[in-house]
């Protein structure tokens, strides 16, 4: 469970590279998805599921949930800029 408090860092890195090229809604939910909305509602889930160890979960089940929001949204980015950069092959007559 610790070992998933490591990709914190990574993940911050990230944001700051997404806001330094402008894509201000990207760090907004990279910054703002894991404090005001995953962690909440996962220590009332997993609080209500299994008690006190649940509680504890919740933290790191954030981290996890943060985790897989980043790699969505750098696979998704990855995807329209090349999908953007790709030359049409229709010609313009």
């Amino acid at each position: 469970m610790t070992a998933l408090y490591a990709i914190t860092g990574p993940i911050l890195v990230i944001a700051m590279h997404f806001q330094a090229m402008g894509h201000s809604l990207r760090t907004a939910v990279l910054t703002l998805v894991k404090p005001w909305l995953l962690t909440p509602v996962l220590i009332v889930v997993l609080n209500a599921l299994s008690g006190l160890p649940g509680l504890w979960l919740a933290f790191p089940a954030a981290d996890a949930a943060l985790l897989l929001v980043a790699l969505t949204i750098i696979l998704r980015d990855r995807v329209f800029d090349t999908a953007l950069a790709t030359p049409d092959t229709k010609e313009v007559s």
